[in-house]
């Protein structure tokens, strides 16, 4: 039995989209066909893994009924996902309306490896106003069984307002994870979670934090264009984050691959200079 290869440094990439609200089947195929461009694109940058917005396999701004007609079971994304992911030889992380077998639609996010495996398939534990709450069944809080180990790396998963709560970040890394990944639609007006929180979060848990944002606007489907709720504005600022406190960011308005390269080596450093995670004390 061969060992699990073990990579010292990562070179890992969030790509900040437009949304492209999906109508129907062809809708969803022009959004593979997105992911795909995308996923080569971080391979010709030397990209092992890329992570993607929140619900970009649908778009975010649908409403109830239009979300529960393009879910899809994980299995189902899972399959296509792992295909992209074979053809680029990169891992990936993709935001998705999944399609609960005991009824009902989570806003969903899965990761594959290179290999096309999938090694986790989170739920946004922590729904965002009435709208998001209307819509989707939230997933469990963040365990042990959510972080995932590739090529030496331990790896969770969370979505948009999720990492907005301290305990949720702090929740993975007591559980081993070194990462936490994180597909988002942050809108405008929201700029202190990207600029603030994340570096922050980042700091006091000892992780990296990916965190792939929206851009630009996205219009409801069959909404009158005078409706306040009809358009969401984005507001970009798609961030990776180190465990020292430092961080770069996307634009703000712009479509972009926004790409860092991670060394564990400095991540082990970083934990004994700050041993927040060895020192803190848990409540019961």
């Amino acid at each position: 039995m061969s060992l699990p290869m073990i990579q010292d440094s990562l070179t890992v990439a969030v790509a900040q989209m437009r949304q492209h609200p999906c109508a129907d089947a062809a809708g969803l195929e022009a959004a593979w066909a997105r992911i795909a461009a995308w996923a080569q694109r971080a391979r010709g940058q030397g990209v092992d893994l890329l992570v993607l917005p929140e619900l970009i396999l649908s778009g975010y701004h649908l409403g109830a009924d239009r979300l529960a007609a393009l879910s899809q079971p994980p299995e189902a994304v899972a399959q296509r996902l792992g295909d992209i992911a074979r053809e680029s030889r990169i891992a990936l992380v993709c935001g998705y309306p999944e399609r609960l077998a005991a009824g009902g639609v989570a806003n969903a996010a899965i990761l594959v490896d290179e290999q096309g495996q999938t090694l986790l398939n989170y739920r946004k534990t922590h729904l965002f106003g009435s709208d998001e709450a209307a819509v989707f069944t939230p997933g469990d809080l963040p365990q042990h069984s959510q972080v995932a180990l590739w090529r030496g790396w331990r790896f969770g998963l969370l979505i948009c307002y999720d990492v907005e709560f301290a305990d949720n970040v702090r929740a993975l890394a007591q559980a081993g994870a070194d990462a936490v990944l994180v597909p988002t639609a942050n809108m405008q007006g929201y700029e202190a979670v990207p600029q603030l929180l994340l570096p922050a979060r980042a700091y006091e848990s000892q992780v990296a934090l990916a965190y792939a944002n929206t851009c630009g606007a996205e219009t409801r489907p069959g909404s009158a264009p005078e409706e306040a709720s009809a358009t969401l504005h984005y507001g970009g600022l798609s961030t990776l984050a180190w465990c020292d406190g430092s961080a770069v960011w996307a634009d703000a308005a712009q479509e972009e691959l926004l790409c860092a390269t991670w060394r564990r080596a400095d991540l082990l450093a970083s934990r004994l200079r700050h041993p927040f995670l060895q020192n803190a004390r848990r409540r019961v």
